[in-house]
């Protein structure tokens, strides 16, 4: 394929965290040596390959679009893990159980997350909220406003929606009642975590430089709607499209879901390919960047399947990011702060970098 001078364009050929030396992906490997964990990594290692090849083909643009959208169909021939289920559930449960038993122990749990998301780029947190909070956040979805989701570089509007099938919008934290209590209880409990996380994954390529956040957005995908896999943050060592993205977080609001319900996100994590259920009231956490490539499965069900969004950037890499500084509790007054100086309540700037999101969405 050329690019637009009429040369021919060369495909990048670039390691990736899975594929590389193991000096941050070796603490979680030594920690088990049960046959179990063998089977797994086995497999795993096939699927390595099969990554690893696709995405060292990525490389700009409407291209990128192509070549993701060719890939959809490169899992299939893959031998799939022992018994069935979607990818990697086996592993999935046993670092779910791992949290499980670290619950009312946060410093240990801590240690846990970065654990898995410095291991296979990706950790689930399961009853994050409570059923009480993601029910007022579920009743408040049917009154937002909802805008078909896009993708930019797409050449139109139907191959848009092929490729990215889901419907969007934009909660005001500001927003009254029940739902506006819950979103902001959700946002603060997210924001705390993500900075108590920093002390933990503390490298620049990490939450190093982390202390702010776009708005979040909530998702909607009807029957039969997918998205397919992408970064969150396309930059390759500065290049490409920077948006200091650094994690994406996303929390399900979808009670009574099964694996035949489909929809699940796929994540190509740094040591295979992982498919998690997007069940009520659980928040997913994973590296924005090339670390963590992923897509939303097809949507089988007659329901809509719900998700809320929200991502933390560092704003070194793109300091014109529209991001907000995080809210914490006050220690001493137990009261919301903010990070920073600057103050998050005002409604005319919330409303403008929205707008910048939604550009670039």
């Amino acid at each position: 394929m050329d690019d637009a001078s009429g040369e021919p364009r060369r495909l990048r050929k670039r390691p990736f965290a899975w594929a590389s030396d193991s000096s941050g992906h070796s603490e979680e490997r030594s920690s088990s040596s049960s046959e179990q964990e063998q089977a797994d990594d086995t497999c795993d290692r096939w699927e390595d390959q099969q990554t690893v090849e696709i995405h060292a083909q990525v490389s700009e643009a409407v291209e990128y679009f192509q070549l993701r959208e060719q890939s959809m169909n490169a899992d299939h021939g893959a031998p799939t893990k022992m018994g069935a289920g979607p990818r990697g559930e086996r592993v999935v449960v046993r670092r779910q159980e791992r949290l499980q038993a670290l619950r009312g122990r946060r410093p240990l749990m801590l240690r846990e997350i970065a654990k898995q998301l410095r291991g296979r780029g990706f950790v689930r947190l399961v009853d994050f909220l409570g059923p009480s909070v993601g029910s007022n956040l579920l009743e408040g979805f049917a009154q937002l406003s909802w805008q078909p989701g896009r993708l930019g570089d797409a050449q139109s509007s139907d191959q848009s929606r092929s490729l990215r099938g889901d419907e969007i919008a934009w909660p005001s934290l500001s927003e009254a009642g029940r739902f506006g209590e819950a979103l902001q209880r959700w946002m603060q409990a997210l924001d705390e975590l993500v900075a108590d996380l920093r002390l933990h994954l503390n490298r620049p390529d990490e939450l190093l430089r982390v202390e702010r956040r776009e708005p979040p957005m909530a998702s909607c995908y009807p029957q039969h709607a997918r998205y397919i896999r992408h970064y969150d943050n396309n930059c390759d060592e500065g290049l490409g499209d920077c948006n200091g993205r650094r994690l994406t977080a996303v929390y399900y609001l979808n009670k009574g879901m099964s694996h035949s319900d489909g929809g699940h996100l796929r994540i190509l994590g740094q040591r295979g390919i992982y498919d998690l259920l997007p069940d009520f009231d659980t928040l997913t956490l994973f590296w924005a960047d090339r670390r963590t490539p992923h897509e939303v499965m097809p949507n089988l069900s007659e329901r809509k399947r719900l998700a809320l969004s929200c991502w933390y950037v560092d704003v070194t890499e793109a300091p014109d990011a529209p991001a907000f500084p995080m809210r914490l509790e006050s220690q001493s007054t137990g009261r919301g702060v903010t990070c920073e100086v600057t103050k998050t309540h005002d409604l005319a700037s919330q409303q403008r970098q929205r707008e910048d999101v939604k550009q670039k969405i």
